[in-house]
């Protein structure tokens, strides 16, 4: 009987808003991977359901009843050697948890060849269970640019082997040849300058590095994005696939399908997808006097201090940030949203708000449906019904 992996998102999910507005936890991208792939790759199983919040199962079709050998994942829950390995390790009835989080479990198989208490599924108290601190869990969204280095190293042992060679590149200058990546029908104009500087950096199918850009430490750029000349892309960065990106980056993660085309700089901050971030657009990601960076809570509004002294900006789906921005540290932008204004970004802009010299207003959701239509269609890719139930359960809050 073939396994299946059931993905979760458990009670604190929601600390990741608003990322995970739009998203499963196991849908994040850290590394070079999301979540979801790093345990289908490592276990060899590809089949997969997903049990997340009410408001956005529908993006997850599932059936009443699922199949009857599960292997249960916390969606936010990144594996390590020893992590897959304690998970290969489980008998049926046994779980992994870590103080009071459930990390992993598999279930007992049903004599009826289905599990339809989906419920009852989560429940340590139906298990046996063995506490793990292996792996690491994302607790809030800052998580992903934390770690995605070491997650970019950690993941370079799942690529297929490539036959592909910088040296086949001419005018590129590079060190550490062995230290890069570089996968089918790539384009590295000349000029271009790959340094891993002891790390690693992985360049996937079909990414185009223009003329002058420079990516220095360990990084990766996605499937099919590009990487516009004279951009600077320092370690810690993972541009996922179907990107558009220049200017300055450092420790930062894209998802994927979004742009930030032309000059400025992003540093320690995560951009959803379909984001289009403007020209000169800057991001702060450290105070003036040195001190851990505040943001507000997204649910709540109260002040947290992240612990951090380096925090950029959470940009969640389909957010638009106009020319010349200025954000500030630990902001975050709700879906939908655009920032459009001389004065820098407030701390937290809800989703589907419009924020101007003149004050905030409601963002009118069937224009900003067509504007992410428009967004999208330029990639071929249609904003389907489910996701638009979403996006507008999301406007009416």
């Amino acid at each position: 009987m073939n396994k299946s992996l059931l993905f979760f998102d458990d009670e604190r999910t929601f600390l990741i808003d608003p990322i995970t507005s739009t998203r499963a936890a196991a849908d994040l991208r850290c590394g070079i991977f999301t979540i979801s792939e790093k345990w289908k790759r490592r276990l060899g199983i590809e089949s997969a359901f997903y049990l997340t919040r009410p408001e956005i199962q529908l993006l997850y079709p599932s059936k009443d009843s699922l199949p009857a050998e599960l292997l249960i994942i916390n969606g936010r829950w990144m594996p390590d050697t020893q992590a897959l390995t304690r998970v290969n390790q489980l008998k049926t009835g046994e779980a992994l948890i870590h103080g009071s989080i459930l990390l992993a479990a598999r279930p007992q198989p049903t004599s009826s060849g289905m599990h339809s208490d989906q419920h009852n599924l989560l429940q340590q108290t139906t298990y046996q269970c063995q506490d793990c601190e292996h792996g690491a869990l994302i607790n809030t969204a800052a998580d992903l640019f934390i770690h995605n280095e070491q997650q970019i190293l950690h993941d370079q042992s799942l690529l297929q082997p490539s036959t592909i060679r910088i040296k086949n590149y001419p005018g590129v200058i590079y060190t550490e040849p062995e230290a890069i990546y570089i996968g089918r029908d790539v384009i590295i104009e000349p000029g271009v300058i790959l340094i891993p500087d002891g790390g690693f950096i992985h360049i996937d199918d079909g990414a185009h590095l223009q003329a002058g850009s420079a990516i220095r430490g360990t990084c990766s750029i996605g499937r099919s994005s590009t990487i516009k000349m004279g951009s600077q892309i320092y370690t810690g960065t993972t541009v996922g696939p179907y990107c558009k990106v220049g200017g300055e980056v450092q420790n930062s993660v894209f998802l994927g399908y979004s742009n930030k085309s032309h000059g400025g700089f992003l540093g320690n901050s995560v951009v959803g997808e379909w984001v289009n971030i403007g020209a000169d657009t800057n991001t702060s990601n450290l105070k003036n006097n040195y001190t851990h960076i505040r943001i507000d809570d997204w649910h709540t509004g109260a002040s947290v201090d992240t612990g951090l002294q380096f925090f950029g900006s959470i940009f969640a789906d389909h957010v638009k940030v106009a020319i010349g921005s200025k954000l500030n540290s630990g902001s975050q932008f709700g879906v939908g949203s655009s920032f459009i204004s001389r004065e820098f970004s407030p701390k937290r802009l809800a989703h589907f708000s419009w924020f101007t010299d003149e004050g905030i207003e409601a963002f009118e959701i069937e224009r900003a449906l067509q504007t992410a239509r428009s967004m999208m269609q330029r990639r071929s890719i249609e904003l389907g019904p489910a996701m638009e139930k979403v996006l507008r359960s999301l406007a009416s809050q």
